[in-house]
């Protein structure tokens, strides 16, 4: 398998307490918050970077060309993006990951995500972390 020659990031992020979305406000709130979340991922970002939805309210960003510092800045603007919504407000939490420095396969690297979003989450939620840089 050819590996790319440019570092690139990946960014894992996900609505804090949707389940508390949709028990209060229910299910149609929630499908209109995703909805929204991806149209504010889809005007924060730039055009080489691929936006998928990774299940339920997870989302998967690609920023291609980005050491984790490069892909931070792209995420704190989504970040402060979606903490502007209203009815109803939510908040993201992102986690960044970056190869080579967090892995070299994809599974390695959504791991590595994965557990940045976690840490944002204990951080209190609406933040962005890195496993070990931030």
């Amino acid at each position: 398998a050819s590996k790319p020659k440019d570092g690139f990031s990946i960014i894992m992020f996900d609505i804090d307490n949707f389940k508390n979305i949709n028990d209060t406000f229910g299910h149609i709130a929630g499908d209109r918050c995703i909805r929204k979340l991806a149209l504010i991922a889809k005007q924060s970002i730039r055009d080489v970077d691929i936006l998928g939805r990774y299940g339920g309210d997870e989302f998967l960003l690609v920023v291609p060309g980005t050491n984790a510092w490069q892909a931070k800045i792209i995420a704190e603007r989504m970040r402060k993006n979606v903490e502007r919504t209203d009815s109803p407000h939510f908040t993201v939490s992102m986690g960044i990951a970056s190869y080579p420095h967090d892995g070299e396969r994809v599974e390695d690297l959504i791991a590595a995500s994965d557990e940045a979003l976690y840490l944002s989450k204990e951080r209190g939620r609406n933040t962005v972390s890195h496993r070990e840089l931030f």
